[in-house]
């Protein structure tokens, strides 16, 4: 994001939705003048790793006001050994579905 910063809350949950509004505001130039509305011909998507937290994309979902169908589950690749390493060659797919869908793939949520 242009002009962007870091930005630190105690509340790792707190940061994460103030980065979540970031991103609908600019990815949805009109949002501020049409709300929701504005939601409603392209829906977005919020990528959400398997490993995350239980219950972070719920809680990002209460407190934007987006439905659930808004999250999209992206599985881990235990291919290799690892149970926390994002499949990406799946998420790229699922964006790309997604995309032929008329959404708009919002955020990605994963840990490094």
């Amino acid at each position: 994001y242009e002009n962007g910063c870091a930005y630190f809350h105690e509340e790792e949950r707190e940061g994460l939705a103030k980065i979540c509004r970031l991103a609908i505001h600019s990815r949805y130039e009109d949002f501020v003048v049409d709300g929701f509305n504005v939601l409603y011909n392209k829906k977005p998507v919020i990528y959400l790793s398997a490993a995350a937290r239980p219950g972070l994309g719920q809680y990002l979902c209460n407190q934007l006001g987006l439905p659930f169908p808004c999250l999209c589950r992206v599985p881990c690749n235990t291919m290799f050994g690892s149970q926390h390493q994002m499949d990406v060659a799946f998420l790229e797919k699922l964006i790309k579905d997604d995309i032929e869908r008329g959404k708009l793939p919002l955020l990605l949520v994963a840990n490094a």
